[in-house]
């Protein structure tokens, strides 16, 4: 019982994607990373899901009279046909690199290495600093 909330939050991701893809595509907007992320988030859902239902099933999971077997290898099948898994992932990565590229993101400068200061700045700095305090 502890598989079933991993199940169902996966399930429920997997409903939700195509419905944000669609909400794109209605409102003329870009949706190609949207509808990747959707087809690869469900099959991959699908494919954990039935699975570890098999897993769960023992030996009984591979009959093929039982539910589990049949929608485990349709499950597996949708990771193959409308674009594999790894195409899925590239179309995805292309988008988001192509995204970020169009924004304007300053990226923080890289850390100034520490130097440590000359003997001669250093005692002139501390003699500063204790005539500053005097005053």
């Amino acid at each position: 019982h502890l598989k079933l909330p991993d199940w169902a939050c996966r399930l429920e991701g997997a409903r939700l994607l195509p419905g944000r893809a669609a909400a794109l595509k209605d409102a003329g907007r870009p949706f190609t990373k949207e509808a990747a992320m959707a087809k690869l988030c469900a099959s991959e859902a699908a494919t954990k899901c039935a699975h570890q239902a098999i897993q769960v099933l023992g030996g009984m999971g591979f009959v093929t009279d039982m539910p589990a077997e049949r929608y485990y290898r349709d499950a597996r099948i949708t990771e193959i046909y409308e674009g594999t898994s790894e195409i899925q992932h590239i179309v995805i990565a292309t988008n988001l690199l192509k995204e970020y590229a169009s924004m304007d993101v300053q990226l923080p400068a890289p850390p100034l290495k520490h130097q440590p200061k000359s003997s001669s700045s250093s005692s002139s700095s501390s003699s500063q600093d204790h005539h500053h305090h005097q005053v």
